[in-house]
C-alpha cells in the first residue's frame, strides 16, 4: 500500500472540523431563550472532580446568545487551563470568569444569534487551540441534557450487521464489503466506530486519532496517525523513530516534509476480525502513550492538523457575473428585495444554490481571516474583517429568501422578516441565566 498522501490529514481534518462548525452554527443561530447546547469531552474521566471539559451555549434572553468556557475551579486537575490557553481565550473574545448579574464565573462572550458563523467559529478554536481535540468525533453534544450528537455528525454509527466469527477467515469482494468487514469486527467487541464524510473509521487515541482506511485496489488496510509536524532536525528524528520501531513492532514511520507519520499495514487476504482488532489494539496502545515530551523528543509538536490560512479570497475576478453585480448593488450586505435578486440569478434556481454555496464559503473563509487577526492581536483589524463576513452572512440569507420564494412562496412578512438585520436588544435579566450556579466564586477565587 502507499505512503498516506502528506496533506491527507489536513484535508481530512479540516473537512470535518468544517462540517462539525457549521451544525453548531446552525443550531446556534435557532437557539431559543435558556435553551442550552453543550459540546464537552466524549473520553474525559468522569470520576475525576471537576467537569469535562467543554464549550457550552445558553439562549440568554432578548435575542443574545452566551459562549462559555468553563474555568479553572471547575475542571479536573488534568484539565487546568494553563496561562497560554487563558490568553488564547482572551485572543479569541473571550472575557474574564466576573461575579454580578452581566457577568459569569466561565470565560465568556455574548453576541446575537444573527453572527452564529462567528460564535461557532470561535468555539471551534477553542476546542482545536485550547483543549486541543484533534478531531470532532472526540466530542459529543448535549442539549438540554439529552445527548444529540447523532444530529451534529460525531455519534458512532450503529447500524444491525450480521454475525462474524472473530476467527473466521473471509475474502472481501471490493472495498465496500472491506468496510463492512471492518465494522462487523468492531461490532464483535460491542463497539461502533465513528465513521468520517469519506466512510473511514476515525478512532480517538490520547492526544491524536487513528484513521483506518480499506485500499481502493488491493485486499489491504491500513492504520495511520500523523504524529508530530515542524521537524527540525531531520536526521535526529529519523535517528529516534529506528530506535521505537523496534520497541514497537508492526509500526513503521513515514517522514516527509517535517512531518511524521505512523503506519501499520494490515495483510487481509484473506481478512481475519481477530488479526485486524489486535492491530487495532497494538497501534492504539501505542498512541495512547504519544504526548508533548514525545513529540518533542522528535524535534516537533504534536500533529493536530494546519490550520487553513487565507491568502487572498473575495476576488471579484473569482466570483461569477451575476454575483459580482449583487455585491456591487449591495456592498454591505444589507439585503434586496428577493424578486431583484430572482432576476439578477435569472430565476434560475440551481443558480441560487451556487451564489448560497460560495457566500457561505465566504463567511468560513472572512471568519478564519478574523481569528488569525486576533492571534496577532489586531483586533482593529479582526473587527473589520468580521464585519466582511457579516455582509456575506446577510446575502447568503438573502439568497436563501429569494430561493424560497422561487421553491415555496412565502409570505410577504416571511420575506421581510428574513432580509431584515435584527436591532440589538438589552439584556432582560441576566442574573437569572448563567450556565454554572452550583457554585458561587468571589473573584480572587478565579483563575
Amino acid at each position: 500500500m502507499s505512503d498516506i498522501d502528506a496533506g491527507k490529514f489536513d484535508r481530512e481534518v479540516h473537512a470535518a472540523w468544517a462540517a462539525f462548525r457549521n451544525r453548531i452554527a446552525d443550531a446556534v443561530a435557532d437557539m431559543t431563550d435558556d435553551q442550552l447546547l453543550v459540546v464537552e469531552s466524549r473520553f474525559d474521566d468522569t470520576n475525576e472532580t471537576g467537569i469535562p471539559p467543554c464549550v457550552q451555549f445558553l439562549g440568554w434572553g432578548g435575542g443574545w446568545i452566551r459562549c462559555e468556557v468553563s474555568s479553572n475551579p471547575f475542571l479536573g486537575h488534568a484539565r487546568q487551563l494553563r496561562a497560554s490557553d487563558i490568553e488564547r481565550l482572551h485572543e479569541l473574545g473571550f472575557g474574564e470568569p466576573v461575579s454580578g448579574p452581566d457577568g459569569s464565573p466561565a470565560y465568556f462572550l455574548d453576541a446575537e444569534p444573527a453572527q452564529a458563523d462567528r460564535i461557532a467559529a470561535i468555539a471551534v478554536a477553542a476546542l482545536r487551540e485550547v483543549w486541543h481535540f484533534a478531531h470532532p468525533s472526540f466530542l459529543r453534544v448535549i442539549v438540554d441534557a439529552e445527548d444529540r450528537s447523532r444530529e451534529f455528525g460525531v455519534a458512532c454509527t450503529v447500524s444491525e450487521l450480521p454475525p462474524l466469527h472473530i476467527l473466521s477467515a473471509n475474502i472481501a469482494e471490493n472495498r465496500e464489503h472491506m468496510r463492512n468487514l471492518i465494522d462487523r469486527s468492531f461490532a464483535l467487541m460491542g463497539h461502533y466506530p465513528f465513521k468520517d464524510e469519506d466512510g473511514d473509521v476515525v478512532v480517538p487515541a490520547g492526544r491524536v486519532v487513528m484513521f483506518i482506511e480499506a485500499d481502493a485496489r488491493l485486499p489491504e488496510i491500513q492504520l495511520w496517525s500523523p504524529l508530530v509536524c515542524n521537524v527540525a532536525d531531520r536526521t535526529r528524528a529519523a535517528e529516534h523513530l529506528a530506535d521505537i520501531s523496534r520497541s514497537w513492532r508492526h509500526i513503521r514511520f513515514v517522514l516527509t516534509g517535517g512531518r511524521i507519520q505512523a503506519v501499520v499495514d494490515v495483510p487481509a487476504y484473506p481478512f481475519v476480525p481477530q488479526h485486524f482488532l489486535e492491530l487495532v489494539e497494538h497501534f492504539r496502545d501505542f498512541l495512547l502513550g504519544f504526548d508533548d515530551a514525545f513529540a518533542a523528543r522528535l524535534g516537533g509538536t504534536i500533529d493536530s492538523g494546519e490550520k487553513e490560512t487565507i491568502e487572498s479570497f473575495d476576488d471579484d475576478d473569482d466570483l461569477p457575473p451575476a454575483l459580482t453585480a449583487i455585491i456591487d448593488v449591495d456592498p454591505d450586505g444589507r439585503g434586496l428585495d428577493p424578486e431583484v435578486l430572482l432576476l439578477a440569478c435569472g430565476r434560475d434556481a440551481e443558480t441560487i444554490r451556487k451564489f448560497i454555496q460560495i457566500s457561505t464559503s465566504q463567511v468560513d473563509q472572512w471568519r478564519a481571516a478574523a481569528l488569525d487577526a486576533r492571534t496577532r492581536s489586531d483586533y482593529f483589524d479582526a473587527q473589520r474583517i468580521d464585519d466582511e463576513a457579516d455582509a456575506w452572512s446577510n446575502t447568503a440569507q438573502s439568497l436563501t429568501a429569494a430561493l424560497r420564494l422561487l421553491t415555496a412562496p412565502a409570505s410577504r412578512e416571511r420575506i421581510e422578516r428574513i432580509r431584515k438585520p435584527r436591532q440589538l436588544e438589552l439584556f432582560p435579566d441576566p442574573a437569572e441565566h448563567t450556565l454554572f450556579t452550583d457554585t458561587a466564586l468571589s473573584d480572587d477565587e478565579h483563575c
